[in-house]
């Protein structure tokens, strides 16, 4: 079984357990006090959100959730409408354990809106928000359940929200977001194939990488996602609307055909007729004996046809002509897409990466500069588009262009994984250069980060450990 961040989320719905459908058995949760948020409890609250990397509306939203008073919240729940939560929580449970995530997330809102006070109910909506990383409400469900009850499972939770692997694969799903709003396809899809790799059972990244393949018009590797997605979550919303097309373009070829035949055995019927067939015979009797007893009119006949002949040739002159405007036209439209795409060949590609490396060795940085931007913008390599991007980080650095340098090194970070050359390397320059001007704090987030990305790197030495002790 896959393990996300550490843990076996889908294990862990498995674990759960059916609520029994007996009204004599329901305890309701009503003590709310520790609802009545503290200072101190506040404060804590935001210490962890902050460590976590979440954003401003999860703390919002949790609060919200956490600071409602007695007048808001309790109210006289019937325990007809409990069992009816607990029947809602039963079928969520049963689809999220065959993997139909997204039923089960619609049945466990459901049971959640009812009664929001259970902790199997808190716990199984805080999986499985997690699962279509809807991180916000995951963590706002395990929160509140574990302030009813001390729950190892929503314990383990938080403790994964506060951890620094899931700091660091919330700065990947965010950076890929970025991407794609900032139209760098290609940027966006190869971080989202390695958080698919090293993260298969969230469901979002397998939503938006199919959306992009289709941007870039792979429309099979889109299909190929899709196909992934549908073992995990075989209800999703995206895989239901693929199918559904299928099926329409399915229907369309079989109506296509079936008109297709019906034509042609119209067709063949018209022909077929015998009274047809006489009257075609009968017309072109007619027409031969009236050429042959009309000499006179041959003449005329002929005369016609050469003229048409004539009419004729111009207009064919005037077709070879617009197939040729139409030729140059295609080769237009093939130069001017070749401009707009400005993918270079993999022979421009060489060239520029070996002048770039040429002008490094002479210290001419900008002129290298200038050559390794260009790989980066318009390559096709991976190999060589990666080593540009790093180049360029460390080029700019060369020449106190730290702004530029920080860019590409995170660049670099957030497209590559921890299999590629330069990750680690691009970790340890960039925490340096945070130190080196001062920002402590964005220094010891990057070396935390390296520590969990690349435990056994080279980088993680005493120098490190000495940065990450200051204050």
């Amino acid at each position: 079984m896959i393990e996300i961040l550490g843990i076996d989320i889908i294990a862990d719905i498995k674990k759960m357990q059916p609520k029994e459908l007996d009204i004599s058995l329901i305890e309701v949760n009503e003590d709310l006090t520790f609802f009545k948020v503290k200072n101190e409890e506040e404060d804590k609250l935001s210490r962890i959100l902050l460590e976590s990397l979440i954003t401003e509306n999860i703390k919002k939203e949790t609060l919200d959730s956490l600071e409602f008073t007695a007048s808001d919240d309790i109210r006289e729940i019937s325990d007809e409408k409990i069992l009816k939560s607990y029947e809602l929580y039963n079928n969520a449970l049963s689809l999220a354990s065959a993997n139909y995530i997204t039923g089960a997330e619609r049945l466990i809102d459901k049971a959640y809106k009812i009664y929001n006070r259970d902790v199997d109910i808190l716990n199984l909506r805080g999986i499985i928000k997690l699962l279509k990383c809807d991180f916000s409400q995951s963590f706002n469900s395990f929160y509140i359940s574990s302030a009813y009850k001390d729950v190892s499972i929503s314990k383990k939770y938080i403790d994964i929200f506060t951890s620094d692997e899931f700091e660091v694969f919330l700065e990947r799903y965010n950076h890929a977001a970025r991407f794609i709003n900032e139209g760098l396809n290609y940027e966006a899809i190869e971080i989202l194939e390695n958080l698919i790799e090293e993260e298969p059972e969230f469901l979002n990244p397998y939503v938006m990488l199919s959306l992009m393949f289709n941007k870039v018009d792979k429309y099979e590797k889109s299909n190929l996602v899709l196909d992934k997605l549908r073992f995990i979550d075989i209800d999703n919303e995206v895989v239901q609307k693929r199918s559904l097309d299928i099926e329409r373009e399915e229907d369309q070829k079989i109506n296509a055909v079936s008109k297709y035949k019906s034509d042609k055995k119209s067709d063949n019927k018209t022909w077929n007729s015998p009274k047809l067939a006489i009257g075609i015979s009968i017309v072109a009797l007619l027409a031969i004996v009236f050429v042959y007893n009309n000499n006179s009119k041959i003449d005329d006949l002929n005369n016609k046809l050469e003229k048409k002949e004539a009419k004729l040739s111009m207009l064919e002159d005037k077709v070879n002509k617009g197939n040729g405007d139409k030729e140059a036209k295609k080769v237009t439209d093939k130069e001017a897409d070749k401009e707009i795409s400005k993918k270079l060949s993999n022979k421009d590609e060489d060239d520029l990466f070996e002048n770039a490396f040429k002008l490094r060795k002479v210290e001419d940085y900008e002129g290298a500069i200038n050559y390794f931007q260009k790989i980066v913008d318009n390559g096709n390599r991976k190999k060589y588009i990666s080593e540009s991007m790093y180049q360029l980080a460390v080029l700019n650095s060369k020449i106190k262009n730290d702004d530029e340098a920080i860019k590409y090194y995170k660049k670099y970070i957030n497209t590559y994984s921890k299999n590629d050359t330069y990750y680690d390397d691009s970790y340890y320059e960039l925490g340096m250069m945070y130190y080196k001007n001062g920002d402590l704090k964005n220094a010891k987030k990057t070396f935390y980060s390296l520590k969990s990305e690349v435990p056994d790197s080279m980088y993680n030495n005493s120098k490190i450990k000495e940065i990450l002790k200051e204050n």
